[in-house]
């Protein structure tokens, strides 16, 4: 009866090892979708672009804008939300920034 005690115990212990490894590796991905969350526009922008191997330029004149006030925008981060579609759309992307609540309702 010890025996099954004690191997009984050995599983549990094994499963709470298992289990908070799965936890810490769950704790580590929610940290790295915050960061992603917390990117500004700019930093947004810059991946997209360099995810499509484009050049900010190339961007800029795909949405008929020049690339001097491109540059401009992005490093003063004033693009509306019509022109962050545009950029999106330029990009074979979609742009989504609204408020999500639990129930389902999205306002933005």
């Amino acid at each position: 009866m010890l025996n099954i005690i004690q191997h009984f115990l050995n599983n549990v212990k094994h499963n709470i090892k298992f289990f908070l490894n799965i936890f810490n590796l769950f704790i580590d991905v929610i940290k790295q979708i915050g960061d992603i969350i917390s990117m500004n526009t700019e930093q947004q922008i810059n991946m997209a672009i360099a995810y499509k191997g484009i050049s900010q330029a190339t961007l800029a004149r795909a949405i008929n804008m020049t690339p001097s006030n491109f540059n401009q925008k992005i490093k003063r981060d004033t693009f509306n939300k019509e022109e962050l579609e545009k950029i999106a759309t330029a990009l074979g992307a979609s742009y989504k920034t609204y408020f999500e609540f639990p129930d389902g309702t999205k306002i933005g």
